[in-house]
């Protein structure tokens, strides 16, 4: 069972690769809606994550970067939404 979810694009990228984009991801969402597809999920790399590329620069677990203004614009957009919310 998936719980009702926005729009998602999916793009087959290789023989048995893709990428999908989410507008709003839940736990563990890619490896469930893979499955019930009948794939296997064998690796998972996220590339971005509010609007911010993690591509450049990030290559290992535990990699970190500076955010410039623009991203943290982003961020502090964000958190002040969700806090309008809640």
């Amino acid at each position: 069972w998936l719980p009702e979810q926005k729009n998602c694009k999916v793009e087959r990228i290789g023989p048995s690769s893709c990428q999908m984009t989410l507008v709003e991801g839940r736990n563990r969402q890619i490896r469930k809606m893979m499955q019930a597809l009948g794939f296997r999920v064998v690796k998972l790399h996220r590339i971005e994550f509010m609007g911010i590329h993690l591509t450049e620069g990030l290559k290992f677990p535990g990699d970190w970067a500076h955010l410039d203004e623009g991203e943290m614009e982003l961020v502090e957009n964000a958190l002040r939404l969700a806090q309008e919310d809640s």
